[in-house]
């Protein structure tokens, strides 16, 4: 594939730049290291978080959801971090990218899973193909109930939301 085409590290970045957006974090959800070197985020000021997530299961393993949301809210909270973007990726940025920040979504910010699904399928341009995580959401929004998580504010539903959140074109 000739050069122009492919989408690179670089390519993203002078995308954000044209955007007058700047990307703070990158978390990084493939179970490979092959599609770029992790040293070319930092060669642009960006932090990089790898996480190794298996396909398919990644609605298994809660010590990849802690570890995911942990991250991003240490960095979201950072003051220095005011105005940033955290991109999230994994082969598709569909599956696994969806179900990790609909559970962000989910856990911290106390949307429904159906809020939380529409939002990320509307901004994504692509609905989540993988059901078992469709499924895993609705239960981790019950177990958040179950728990007394809940803080009693409304949250805003996909059509209603018209905030920082960019669509992906």
């Amino acid at each position: 594939m000739p050069e122009e085409l492919q989408f690179s590290v670089k390519s993203l970045m002078t995308m954000a730049e044209q955007a007058k957006k700047q990307i703070g974090l990158v978390v990084d959800l493939t179970n490979t290291d092959r599609y770029y070197r992790k040293t070319e985020w930092a060669d642009h000021g960006v932090q990089y978080l790898k996480l190794n997530c298996p396909g398919h299961e990644v609605n298994e393993r809660e010590d990849l959801v802690e570890d995911f949301i942990k991250s991003v809210r240490e960095f979201i909270e950072n003051p220095e971090n005011e105005g940033k973007l955290v991109g999230v990726h994994c082969t598709h940025g569909l599956n696994r990218t969806g179900y990790l920040i609909c559970r962000y979504m989910i856990d911290v910010d106390g949307y429904t899973a159906a809020d939380a699904i529409s939002m990320f399928e509307y901004y994504r341009g692509h609905p989540m193909e993988r059901e078992h995580y469709k499924i895993s959401l609705y239960e981790a929004e019950q177990r958040r109930l179950r728990a007394g998580q809940e803080d009693g504010e409304e949250r805003p539903n996909a059509e209603e939301e018209n905030g920082d959140v960019e669509k992906k074109t």
